[in-house]
């Protein structure tokens, strides 16, 4: 799609001014003790202490390269926001934990029924919602979303309880020994989960309360408490078969062996993605209450593909946990670590586990001092387990030791290599990379193998031995039709990516949407289908396991759903026909034919569908169906949000999708949906959050940066823009619409040359002729060039419009010299695309620059019975009923429009409509000065203010001219700089 469709004047936006961000708060000048801080997720008093690096010295070392960041940081660890506060659309209820550059706070969301999360404030040293999202995995605590206000950075997580393992290890410390059961460990959890006053939490004073104020430690306990019986209520009993019926019935050691290759098989996902940990410790492993363990904190995190840039930015951690060469790199501020770092400091607390005891002597000294003892502590070979725990197999005493290796080339070269031991441990099987005594194999072999000391045992071995032989070209030919199995499913998840990409978005144009339908033939395609009644015979199909059988069915009935929207926005373009509205109803009943189930998307759409083709009785029964068809996966929740997008039902759609990023965090086309979603009803900033998410997701896909292009180029953020654009024609080298919207960007920017040369490189890569001469005719304009302009316009005029896209370029242009012409354009548009919002609002534009102002809002009226959400429409819409004096309608517009997103273009636009009603509704021109002193102070309206004839009403008072000349000094100074 193209963003070349508005004019200036034709969208709005709000934020508060820049006074308005958060002072510093006592609270977190105190000491934790004093406030009731829950010493959660970075640790707690009671074990040994966790020398975490300081922010000073982090600080200082980033000063010499980079200044600028280092000052941000360090003004934004004295501003972190408070304790009952509202903070990026959070209501903050407590604090969960203390970190060098963050905080985690225990929050509610109150947009999302009001459930309880955990959400990370940071200073955004290290990226890590970006390091999270690409992280999705059982045994990693996923993001829902990242935002952004001010200086900070927040990470929303799921708020899955309280207890750490070092709250386990405090609770054990208690006792004289480790439990001997898992059973006893579980029994332990459930005490751990249940109260809120743990040790490592602090107690409780007596007679606290909810009622004893914000800032007491009572009130605090209460918020968890809360909580945690929240989050009981939604999750419900704990599910059998999960790791509570693991661990009950087995020993505590091999409890222990179980959570440890658990997290090292998330530690082997995270370095898999080119991340590791940095900061492994007891305190950073969450614990559910069916006993999950689950890696926390990332925000030492250090992103290996891009250490070569940032050297030295990365260096962090707590002093106990880590191994030498960590210690050395904090030592010598150079990076040394890898995969095999994060591999000791899970040994380390595998040891402290089995032994309740840290296997080091605990730092307690100046960091410059300690380093040196403890690598020559840590030189020698590792300490022993079964002298502490005589209960600890020899095989898991090798297993631990190995991790703890002085030389990271003796240790685990890998987690993966770790968690194979720790499984092969548990189930009696020969270690693979430790080396354990010949007796311990002995004992091993002979409880896999308790019968097969007879002879017929023996026998039986040898002729299912012979049997196996004999089956192995069978057993080849197996493998190879899985391996090809496999390798279709993959594309076929790819070929449903790219068609959610574009059949996912706002008033698609005809071209991406026959995109879109070519990708799901596509995809259907590899199955056999629509025309292979057998498909499920194929050995595409069939080679698959089970349950990735039942994972393909459903997809394939997603992209039938696909399918039909697609057939459904063809059928807009007007051709008059019903066989596009035909072939999207085939495609919806053949979603239903191959799960053999109906879902409420699917009844939701063909609702829709039968309408359009006039089957009153069919809508009518779909509909009721619709109505009792339940939501329970991501995949219902996705595309009923989708299919209500498509039908111009944004604020039905939002719940939908939010809840789907809920459910599955981790996919790519939810959190762009979501993010089309909030930009359809004007929420640009909560739309570029949820794009940054998804570019977290998949780096190396053009969707996301692209769409956040877009938003930028909307909110009059050129530079932005142009950054994401610069990333797209990196991954997209030969698409003509880049360089057209990349033009769009240096046009703003007033980088007119570089402009003109993306325009000629679009035409060069095939871009519509038409379009890419109405631009160059307007870059020219703007630059002082109206002769060149005339004859690019003069040319663009003889040829044929390709598209309605390319008549709206036209029309643009024209709006510069022929409003008349414009309009015609604008109205061609329309016939070729009956739903082109840039079409109707830029006509309604040019019908108010002509002073027809009731046409242009009968205009924008239609447009908004199509798209009730977009939000350009609603606030040109107010200023025009503003200009009429219809005070009722325009304050009505302008106060939906900042609700909906209070950005600086919708102040200015808001402080136009006020300025109007100056001489008619009391109060207009406070409320006019406010909004533009907003909007000026956020940088939008210094280029129009001095000639913007709706703020005439109120030019020449001294509040107006005041602002003014205030921002234009404040504006010069930050120049200046």
């Amino acid at each position: 799609m193209s963003a070349c469709d508005f004019p200036p004047t034709a969208q709005l936006h709000l934020l508060p001014p820049a006074s308005d961000t958060p002072a510093p708060d006592p609270q977190l000048s105190a000491d934790p003790a004093d406030i009731g801080t829950i010493r959660n997720w970075t640790g707690e008093a009671g074990l040994p202490p966790e020398a975490s690096l300081e922010p000073v010295a982090l600080i200082d070392h980033l000063r010499a390269s980079d200044p600028a960041t280092a000052e941000r940081l360090r003004a934004a660890i004295d501003r972190f926001p408070r304790v009952n506060s509202h903070f990026a659309g959070f209501d903050l209820a407590a604090v969960l934990g203390r970190g060098t550059f963050g905080r985690v706070y225990l929050a509610r969301q109150g947009e999302l029924a009001d459930r309880f999360v955990a959400l990370k404030v940071s200073a955004d040293l290290a990226g890590e919602s970006q390091t999270l999202a690409r992280l999705q995995h059982t045994n990693i605590v996923p993001i829902y979303s990242a935002h952004r206000e001010g200086p900070f950075q927040a990470v929303c997580m799921p708020f899955f309880g309280v207890a750490t393992l070092a709250h386990l290890l405090h609770r054990f410390r208690g006792n004289t020994a480790v439990p001997a059961t898992g059973r006893q460990l579980l029994d332990t959890l459930k005490g751990l989960s249940e109260e809120t006053d743990i040790p490592a939490l602090g107690s409780r004073a007596p007679g606290t309360g909810a009622g004893t104020g914000p800032k007491s430690l009572g009130s605090v306990a209460v918020a968890v408490d809360e909580a945690e019986a929240h989050l009981r209520a939604v999750r419900g009993p704990v599910r059998a078969g999960g790791p509570q019926e693991v661990l009950r019935e087995i020993t505590y050691p091999d409890a222990v062996c179980w959570i440890g290759a658990r997290l090292a098989d998330g530690l082997e996902h995270a370095h898999a993605h080119g991340i590791l940990h940095n900061d492994l410790k007891p305190a950073n492993v969450l614990l559910t209450d069916d006993g999950q363990p689950m890696l926390l904190d990332f925000g030492v995190s250090e992103d290996l593909k891009v250490r070569a840039v940032a050297p030295g930015a990365h260096i962090g951690g707590t002093l106990p946990y880590m191994a030498p060469e960590h210690l050395r790199s904090v030592r010598d501020r150079v990076p040394t670590t890898d995969g095999r770092s994060d591999v000791y400091a899970l040994g380390i607390i595998l040891f402290e586990l089995l032994t309740g005891e840290h296997p080091f002597r605990v730092p307690v000294g100046k960091l410059e001092d300690e380093i040196p003892l403890m690598l020559t502590e840590r030189s020698a070979r590792p300490p022993r387990l079964r002298a502490k725990n005589s209960q600890v197999a020899r095989g898991l005493e090798a297993i631990v030791r190995k991790c703890l290796e002085p030389d990271a080339a003796h240790r685990y070269q890998s987690a993966a290599d770790l968690r194979d031991d720790l499984d092969r441990h548990r189930a009696d099987l020969p270690l693979r990379f430790a080396r354990v005594p010949v007796r311990e194999r002995v004992r091993k072999w002979a409880r896999r193998h308790p019968r097969l000391t007879s002879n017929m045992s023996l026998i039986t071995v040898a002729v299912v031995s012979l049997a196996l032989c004999v089956g192995g070209l069978a057993t080849a030919r197996t493998r190879a039709e899985r391996s090809d199995a496999a390798v279709t499913a993959r594309q076929f998840d790819d070929d449903l990516k790219s068609a959610h990409y574009l059949l996912s978005t706002r008033a698609p144009e005809p071209a991406t949407v026959e995109r879109g339908i070519a990708k799901c033939t596509e995809a259907l395609a590899r199955y056999g289908l629509p025309d292979d009644v057998r498909w499920e015979q194929r050995s595409e199909f069939r080679a698959l396991p089970a349950d990735e059988q039942q994972r393909v069915r459903s997809k394939i009935a997603e992209v039938c759903l696909l399918l039909a929207r697609g057939q459904s926005l063809r059928s807009n373009s007007g051709a008059g026909t019903n066989e596009p509205l035909g072939a999207a109803l085939r495609a919806n009943e053949l979603a239903e034919t191959v799960t053999g189930t109906a879902t409420k998307a699917l009844w939701e759409q063909r609702a829709e569908l039968m309408r359009r083709l006039g089957r009153s009785e069919g809508a009518t029964q779909s509909a009721e169906k619709a109505k009792d068809a339940p939501l329970a996966t991501a995949g219902d929740y996705y595309l009923s949000g989708t299919e209500a997008m498509t039908n111009g039902k944004h604020r039905d759609a939002l719940p939908l999708l939010r809840k789907a990023v809920e459910l599955d965090p981790g996919d790519f086309s939810i959190h762009m949906s979501l993010g089309r979603c909030y930009e359809n009803l004007g929420r640009y900033s909560d739309a570029s959050a949820c794009y940054t998410t998804a570019i977290a997701l998949r780096p190396d896909h053009s969707g996301g940066y692209y769409a956040r292009a877009l938003v930028a180029l909307r909110t009059h953020d050129p530079a932005r823009a142009k950054d994401d654009l610069d990333k797209v024609a990196e991954l997209l080298p030969d698409t003509a619409d880049v360089y057209l919207n990349r033009a769009l960007a240096n046009q703003e920017l007033k980088n007119y040359p570089a402009g003109l040369r993306d325009l000629e490189h679009a035409t060069e890569l095939g871009a519509p002729q038409v379009r890419a001469l109405c631009m160059r005719a307007q870059i020219k304009h703007i630059s002082g060039d109206p002769t060149g302009a005339a004859k690019d316009l003069a040319e663009a005029m003889k040829l044929n419009a390709e598209d309605d896209v390319g008549l709206v370029a036209r029309g643009i242009v024209r709006l510069n010299t022929d409003l008349a012409g414009a309009i015609s354009d604008f109205d061609a548009a329309l016939v070729a695309n009956p739903r082109s919002i840039p079409a109707q609002q830029n006509k309604a534009h040019a019908q108010g620059k002509m002073g027809k102002d009731r046409e242009a809002i009968r205009t924008l009226d239609r447009l908004l019975e199509m798209y009730p959400d977009y939000v350009p429409a609603r606030s040109g819409r107010g200023v025009l009923h503003a200009r009429l004096g219809n005070a009722k309608e325009a304050i009505a517009d302008a106060t939906d429009v900042l609700k909906r997103e209070p950005s600086p273009v919708n102040a200015y636009q808001a402080a136009c409509v006020y300025a109007l009603l100056d001489k008619v509704q009391p109060g207009a021109r406070t409320e006019a000065i406010r909004l533009l002193t907003a909007a000026l102070r956020r940088g939008f309206g210094h280029e129009h203010v001095d000639t913007d004839k709706d703020l005439n009403p109120i030019r020449d008072t001294p509040e107006f001219k005041r602002i003014v000349e205030s921002a234009r000094t404040l504006r010069t100074d930050v120049g200046r700089q």
